[in-house]
């Protein structure tokens, strides 16, 4: 079936849409002319955009369009109230949840009310949980389950999810081990009930329970676990090895080295096994020689990048000096991500006797070795104040940064003093770092300093340090913070203004202030975009120039419509073309396409959070944020299923082609193209349209 997403034409008419919802009086709206069906219902979609985008609904906006006819404007809405969260949000979604309702209408309100995590929704969810028929409907709820928020709900809420672990339907079991463990202490009494999922037929149903089990902090997992650190599933033998550190078994030496000598373990295996071990070893030193003699065999025979990079950084957490000469090796000539990790590894274990190598690499040309030298300095204390004071005037902002940050950990007075200097630095990572440092540890004078970075720092690129310093004073020094949230509320930047209306009390957008100039809060396509999904797009990767490998992408356009948008657009004008993937966490996640290239870049725009009922698993595509709604142009994938991201991050597509490409990519490899294809669109090709 052909699909025209109204927000196609959300550009028509915007000023008057616009304008409409700043208005916050009690008249009723006038009755409108006589429309045809498919006009009025885009006017409906215009409008619910319009209020998600900017942070406000008019009155009864929300509840009139819950009660409209058609399921698709009735779905938008309840999607709409899980972002803007009204103080009836959950009695107009529970409404909704009913089975006399569209599927589709009872998905979105349960993906709402999972965002809202407000206990109150707890016995609509337990009742669904009990006896709707339909699996995903019970799946859903207890997803929701698993994220409402308070002390007095987890005890209330356990019990429904443990009932849920022996649901008929295996989703639902596995969405009910996932929720579970989100509860807290409260989570133990589901312990006996997970450990016996661990022997179902059903390998879905099994890592999901081994995850739950390990994020409970609970000694008694461990049992269950250990088991499953032979499993042949990559996920199972995952899961269990990272379970060893939480809480640390301090027994699971023998266990875990197996893990490392098995030739079949998957390397994020490999990897949480090695992060367990010196975990073992920090709360538990005299472990320490029985876990160097495992590290430092299988650093004989390791081959993989990414668990080389933690195996040097867990040798750090001990080294001596039998182990220092492989670190020492590891800074002179290994790869680069493992270079720079024995850079700081090499500080942590020698401490000032690293000075004399510290103070080379610190000279290096590549600038992220100057970076890690920084790091690596930060370790080594006050004996590295005078190499970090230089760095801070260093040509790259990511090597300021990194001294910066390490400055602020060297526990001496003349810190601030030091950080001061760098509190006018023309770079947002940097005077983001200085304020962070101020903020948290709040000596004489900071509330000062803050207020002048802030007054200083009114460029659209600086809104997060905007909203940073808005939310410290606001904590600790409200008076400071008042006149400065209210020339605030004027940013064009919606976080900024939600951060400065807590402040003084108000609506975001109202009556009592006036709502700033509205720019289009992000691209969009034109009604060419009218297409059957999956749209599939092409991501090529390169390492200095030569090839590594080609990700095929399926995009989530029903799920995720401002994401795709976005990405597609971004892609069509090639502006993702040679950006850095800048951010690699073996056996978590690889991030990049930032503009900036070090983390803190964005597009100029943000986009509302779309949170749907997908989860992150191995090869999924989701979109970094500093806070709730600030996504824009980069993306992160996942080295393997991540549920604790479930709920949190807007997922927009998956890796349907390529997923050993993922496993390879390092800090510092550029996406050489993003191609969109086009073929399924009217009169496309798979060329590169113009935006």
């Amino acid at each position: 079936m052909r699909i025209v997403r109204p927000r196609a034409f959300a550009a028509v008419l915007l000023p008057l849409v616009l304008a409409g919802c700043s208005s916050t009086d009690d008249r009723p709206e006038p009755t409108p002319p006589p429309v045809d069906a498919a006009t009025a219902h885009a006017g409906w979609m215009r409008r619910i955009d319009a209020a998600v985008d900017s942070g406000f609904a008019p009155d009864g906006l929300l509840g009139r369009a819950l009660a409209h006819p058609d399921p698709w404007v009735r779905r938008e809405a309840a999607r709409a109230v899980g972002v803007l969260a009204p103080a009836d949000a959950v009695t107009l979604l529970v409404a909704h949840v009913d089975r006399s309702e569209d599927l589709a209408v009872r998905f979105a309100a349960l993906t709402a009310l999972a965002t809202l995590k407000r206990g109150e929704s707890l016995p609509a969810l337990r009742g669904l949980l009990a006896d709707d028929p339909d699996p995903e409907i019970r799946r859903r709820a207890a997803f929701a389950v698993g994220r409402l928020e308070g002390d007095e709900i987890a005890p209330l809420a356990v019990p429904v999810l443990i009932s849920a672990l022996g649901d008929r339907s295996n989703a639902v079991r596995g969405s009910a081990a996932l929720a579970v463990w989100h509860l807290g202490k409260p989570a133990a009494a589901a312990i006996d009930p997970l450990a016996a999922m661990l022997s179902d037929h059903d390998v879905e149903v099994r890592w999901r329970a081994a995850y739950a089990l390990m994020r409970i902090d609970d000694a008694r997992t461990h049992a269950p676990l250990r088991p499953l650190l032979a499993a042949s599933d990559r996920r199972e033998r995952t899961f269990a090895a990272w379970g060893m550190r939480q809480p640390v078994d301090r027994n699971a030496v023998r266990p875990l080295a197996t893990v490392l000598e098995d030739p079949i373990s998957a390397w994020t295996a490999r990897v949480e096994a090695l992060r367990s071990l010196a975990a073992i070893v920090e709360a538990h030193p005299d472990r320490r020689d029985a876990v160097r003699d495992v590290v430092i065999t299988h650093r004989m025979r390791e081959t993989h990048v990414g668990v080389l990079t933690v195996l040097t950084s867990v040798l750090g957490t001990f080294a001596g000096e039998i182990e220092m000469p492989f670190l020492v090796s590891a800074v002179e000539g290994g790869d680069r991500p493992v270079r720079r990790a024995a850079i700081v590894a090499l500080a942590k274990a020698a401490g000032e006797k690293a000075m004399p190598t510290l103070q080379i690499v610190a000279a290096s040309k590549d600038p992220l070795v100057r970076a890690s030298a920084a790091t690596g300095l930060g370790e080594v204390g006050v004996a590295g104040s005078a190499i970090l004071t230089g760095l801070l005037r260093d040509a790259d902002a990511r090597v300021r940064t990194a001294a910066a940050e390490a400055i602020a950990t060297i526990e001496t007075p003349s810190r601030f003093p030091l950080l001061r200097t760098a509190a006018t630095d023309p770079d947002l990572a940097v005077r983001s770092t200085v304020a962070s440092a101020f903020a948290k540890e709040r000596p004489k004078g900071w509330t000062d300093l803050l207020v002048e970075m802030w007054k200083a720092s009114q460029a659209p690129e600086f809104w997060e340090l905007r909203h940073s310093i808005l939310v410290a004073l606001g904590e600790h020094a409200p008076a400071r913070a008042e006149p400065l949230a209210r020339a605030a509320m004027r940013d064009p930047f919606l976080t900024v203004r939600l951060a400065a209306s807590k402040i003084i009390d108000v609506a975001p957008l109202g009556s009592e202030v006036a709502p700033p100039p509205r720019a289009l809060p992000y691209p969009r396509l034109d009604d060419r975009f009218a297409v059957d999904p999956p749209v599939h797009a092409s991501i090529v990767i390169d390492r200095k120039g030569r090839r590594l490998g080609t990700l095929v992408i399926e995009l989530y356009l029903e799920e995720a419509p401002r994401h795709v948008t976005g990405f597609v657009a971004t892609a069509r004008q090639g502006a993702f073309d040679g950006l850095p993937f800048h951010r690699v966490v073996p056996s978590f996640v690889i991030q990049g396409a930032d503009p900036r290239g070090d983390g803190w870049g964005d597009s100029g725009y943000h986009l509302v959070d779309e949170i749907h009922g997908g989860e992150y698993l191995r090869g999924t595509i989701g979109m970094p944020k500093a806070s709730d709604h600030t996504g824009g142009s980069q993306i992160f994938i996942t080295h393997l299923p991540t549920p604790h991201l479930d709920g949190r991050y807007t997922i927009f597509g998956r890796v349907i082609e390529g997923l050993e490409v993922i496993d390879l990519v390092e800090v510092g490899d550029t996406i050489t193209e993003v191609r969109i294809d086009e073929t399924s669109l009217p009169g496309g090709d798979a060329r590169r349209a113009t935006f």
